[in-house]
């Protein structure tokens, strides 16, 4: 009697079947998963940058600007302290985000400040509402550059913008309130995505 009995070719067939099944039903519920993703990463980040140029304002009792570059998926967003404002999109020269973080503006200390949407494969960043001056606001932030966000350290205020994060099937919403609050939620009739509230 022969104990050493393998796999026929028709039970290795159904198992290659089945498994092959298996695999089809689950890559789109991957993609579905890492495309999520990829948005809430690219939202996430603009909060995380928006809200360190808030705290940035008040660290520093001075006018915080933030440029947001639209460009497809080639995006960016970047602040600065200078009052002039910034270009998120430049890398090097006068016009770059950056921040003087000992406030001498004489030294080579100044850091870039910016994100980039070449980070975020295929998100694309778009304007919903433009940033614009409310009515309480004073200080440096009534003469910054238009379209650009501002954080004015005398009130806490700002300027008020929104700006979507897209996917091919997700989208998020960054705001921005006059009261310098910062929230990502997900705009009305699009898919929901898990830890984001409605708009």
């Amino acid at each position: 009697m022969n104990s050493n009995r393998g796999f026929t070719l028709v039970e290795l067939m159904v198992v290659i079947g089945v498994a092959a099944i298996g695999i089809t039903l689950a890559v789109p519920s991957f993609r579905n998963i890492i495309e999520r993703k990829a948005a809430g990463g690219a939202a996430e980040a603009a909060y995380e940058q928006l809200q360190l140029a808030k705290s940035q304002a008040v660290k520093r009792s001075k006018p915080i600007l933030v440029d947001f570059n639209v460009n497809g998926t080639d995006w960016a967003i970047g602040f600065t302290d200078k009052l002039a404002g910034c270009n998120a999109e430049d890398s090097s020269g006068a016009n770059t985000c950056t921040v003087d973080f000992d406030n001498d503006m004489g030294t080579a200390d100044s850091f870039l400040m910016r994100i980039q949407g070449s980070d975020y494969k295929n998100i694309t960043m778009s304007q919903q509402v433009a940033f614009a001056n409310p009515v309480a606001l004073t200080g440096g932030c009534t003469t910054a550059p238009a379209g650009t966000a501002c954080f004015d350290f005398v009130r806490g205020l700002a300027r008020t913008g929104e700006f979507d994060f897209d996917s091919a099937n997700y989208k998020l919403r960054v705001q921005v309130t006059m009261l310098g609050n910062i929230n990502v939620c997900v705009p009305a009739g699009e898919k929901k995505i898990p830890g984001y509230n409605d708009c």
